[in-house]
């Protein structure tokens, strides 16, 4: 019995001697693998990796570590480690088949091998035991917004359509379903809000955004997008203060690329990224400047374009697998600087005929009106520029075909692309710019007409309303003149005309004011909204307002329709009412009116003045002239669609009609030369009067060999160092069609000479 009762002892001591040395050896395990993890991240990638196979060298079955090694070899984001990644997973599954992270981590792999539908299939089989498991949720929602991404910027047919709505609410149901379980987590917020942004779907963009806002109130890219989406709901103000308070909370590389040109233009066309001289930013704001289609609005819409592009690369082009911001990605680079492609397409091919070791490529291409971009990538979310670093080198094996030129040599050279969201509905405004000489400073004269068809009465009130603006900058681009008014007034009503000059004229509402600058040369820009129809009037160039001269010198052409003496004897330019004529169109029955102002005449010892104007007229170099000195045009055409085709060249006219024309000029570019221009005289005595020239001393007929030749030369007594005068041209007997008017003066005591011209229009 004694006996008995030893062995029996003997064998519990036994078994609990055993027991004890497994469960040491499994928290030995545990522990290693516990330690092993805890330095990811902290010690270099090759030192995991090695770690954990240790673990496994001590234990062949041990799961947990044949999953990490998986992930960890995912990271390497190469053909090889993506396949030693699926040898490990399945080793994980082989010991605990049950298990959800390594079901998981299986369907990851597959999706960066490119097998998105197995990886589809893989995700759908894990729901149906474990329905409410985010990771799982969000594998579907990127499968399905993938989808419908394809699908969308492919489709060509309706059903292709069709199928493209229905990935969009299988990708809203699972998304929802997620955030739902867990309010905490960014990717599907991310995954939805690309959804809704391709689809238009704003407000659900905004509200969604807000969302995430709430609860990360700090997080960068939440402010980003919540800016993104405030815009596309119209709510500006609101739009740029998120994106001010973005830029607040990013990183030095990050807040640099948001607020600089350093992607938008070449190395040699600005200042460095670590240079912060007042050159710098001289030139950053010159840029923002120079880019605005609107100074009538309250922001600059291309700075408010850039900051949109940053939030939308971090939206759709961050990769979650490695913790990388879209702005840092190739795809997301190019939007920034080229912003929305006009078409895109992708496709799939397999590379190797080993079921086992084969693996899937992809190409994307993003076609832009006269370039186009190629990315290649391995099936993932990791795309990088096409084409190696010789242009027209020839893709490797794993890409068939042949890139014209390597990807990221397109990027660099290629100019950055902004379409202004303004185009088709603008239209030029005819104008006239006159300057004028006043002590130190410079008089402008401008003027401009606004066609009658482009305003809307508003249905409520009857009356017209529109946002009258001016604006002037300097060569920095700094304002020297802003003028922004809303303005509210009946509807003109039709004027009689006696000619289709006059038609024309009444067709148009003239504005006309004066702007005094400094001398120097000048970016101008006209603008007139129609508040009801949104149309909108423009007209920019560039002038320089700059005489400098201690010699004899003449002001610019003012060209009107009608000049009228306030007094008997009119002292100054005060005296005089004129109507400008911006559009520079008369009949044979009305007279041409011009005004000029001259300058440094030299006095005698009496202090008296001598000098002759001559006047030309005739043909100009018709081919030379913009047809919007005349008249209105639309500066784009859509032909009846909504949307506009840039490939045909039309944005490039588009932006010359706004933005320069062959205009009133100076020396060098008359019809005429000194020779032709003087011909017979008549003198007139100021005595400290204006200079008026009747019309039958001025008519224009034709000469015998049938050109215009008919020149005007008046000689004037005075005693101003500065006069001025004007001219009553009678053009009866002068044939329809566009003339040049050439004024030649001469300073008859120094014998220098100066001239000007301006154009203008006779109708029938």
């Amino acid at each position: 019995m004694r006996m008995r009762f030893t062995v029996h002892i003997g064998m519990i001591a036994l078994a609990c001697l055993f027991v004890s040395g497994l469960s040491r050896g499994e928290t030995t395990i545990d522990t290693l693998f516990q330690n092993a993890i805890e330095q990811v991240g902290v010690v270099s990638h090759r030192e995991s990796i090695k770690s954990l196979e240790e673990i496994i060298s001590k234990d062949k079955k041990y799961a947990p570590a044949y999953n990490e090694l998986a992930k960890l070899h995912l990271l390497d984001h190469s053909v090889n480690s993506r396949q030693r990644a699926m040898r490990m997973v399945k080793q994980a599954i082989a010991s605990d088949p049950d298990n959800i992270e390594y079901q998981l981590t299986r369907g990851k792999i597959l999706w960066h091998q490119g097998f998105r539908s197995r990886a589809f299939h893989q995700f759908k089989d894990v729901t149906e035991k474990h329905p409410n498991n985010t990771d799982v949720l969000n594998g579907l929602g990127m499968f399905w917004v993938y989808e419908f991404l394809r699908v969308k910027d492919n489709a060509q047919t309706r059903d292709f359509r069709g199928f493209a709505q229905e990935a969009k609410q299988e990708a809203i149901q699972v998304l929802r379903k997620s955030i739902q379980l867990d309010e905490t987590n960014q990717q599907p917020y991310y995954l939805l809000g690309i959804l809704y942004f391709e689809d238009k779907y704003w407000d659900a963009f905004h509200a969604l955004m807000q969302t995430l806002r709430a609860q990360y109130p700090d997080d960068k890219n939440a402010l980003l997008f919540c800016g993104l989406a405030a815009y596309q709901i119209g709510e500006f103000d609101e739009s740029h203060e998120y994106y001010q308070r973005a830029l607040d909370l990013m990183s030095v590389e990050e807040r640099e690329l948001l607020d600089s040109i350093d992607l938008l233009v070449s190395e040699e066309n600005h200042a460095s990224r670590a240079t912060q001289t007042i050159d710098a930013l001289l030139k950053r704001e010159m840029f923002w400047k120079r880019q605005d289609p609107l100074y009538l609005s309250e922001f600059n819409e291309r700075k408010m374009a850039h900051f949109g592009r940053m939030a939308y690369a971090n939206l759709r082009f961050r990769r979650f697998s490695d913790d990388v911001e879209g702005w840092q990605t190739d795809m997301g680079k190019t939007y920034i600087k080229f912003g929305r492609y006009r078409k895109r397409k992708t496709f799939f091919f397999s590379v190797g005929n080993d079921p086992y070791r084969a693996f899937h490529r992809m190409m994307e291409t993003w076609y832009y009106e006269t370039f186009k971009i190629e990315y290649c990538g391995n099936g993932s979310d990791r795309w990088s520029f096409c084409g190696g670093f010789e242009i027209g080198q020839r893709g490797s094996r794993y890409y068939p075909g042949y890139f014209d030129e390597a990807s990221h040599h397109t990027f660099r050279k290629t100019a950055q692309r902004f379409v202004d969201p303004y185009l088709n509905r603008k239209y030029t405004l005819p104008y006239q710019i006159a300057t004028f000489e006043e002590q130190n400073r410079m008089r402008v004269e401008l003027s401009y007409m606004i066609p009658k068809n482009q305003l809307t009465k508003n249905p409520e009130t009857g009356k017209v309303s529109f946002w009258d603006g001016v604006f002037f900058f300097d060569e920095q681009w700094s304002d020297m003149y802003n003028y922004r008014k809303f303005k509210t007034l009946t509807f003109p009503k039709p004027q009689p005309a006696q000619s289709a000059a006059a038609r024309h004229r009444n067709d148009h509402l003239l504005i006309s004011r004066t702007v005094p600058v400094r001398q120097s040369s000048y970016h101008f820009s006209i603008e007139f909204m129609d508040q009801t129809s949104g149309l909108i009037g423009v007209a920019r160039d560039e002038k320089p307002f700059v005489y400098n001269q201690e010699t004899f010198h003449l002001s610019d052409l003012l060209v009107g329709s009608d000049i009228q003496a306030k007094k008997a004897l009119p002292e100054s330019r005060d005296d005089l009412l004129i109507t400008p004529n911006p559009v520079r169109t008369f009949s044979k029955s009305e007279s041409v009116f011009i005004y000029l102002e001259l300058y440094d005449l030299q006095r005698d010892d009496f202090g008296s003045t001598q000098y002759e104007i001559s006047y030309t007229i005739g043909k100009p170099e018709v081919d030379t002239l913009s047809p919007t000195l005349f008249a209105s045009h639309s500066l784009i055409s859509t032909m009846g669609k909504t949307e506009i085709d840039l490939r045909s060249g039309q944005i490039a006219e588009a932006q010359g009609l706004q933005t320069g024309r062959t205009e009133d000029g100076e020396e060098g570019s008359s019809a005429f030369s000194d020779s032709d221009i003087w011909g017979e005289t008549k003198v007139y005595t100021s005595g400290g009067q204006i200079h008026y020239i009747a019309a039958e001393d001025l008519k224009i007929k034709r000469s015998k060999d049938g050109n215009l030749t008919r020149t005007v030369t008046a000689s004037y007594e005075g005693n101003r160092e500065n006069d001025f005068t004007y001219l009553q041209i009678d053009v009866n007997q002068v044939p329809e069609g566009i003339y040049q008017l050439t004024v030649l003066a001469r300073d008859k005591r120094t014998e220098q000479t100066d001239r000007k011209y301006v154009y203008f229009r006779i109708v029938e």
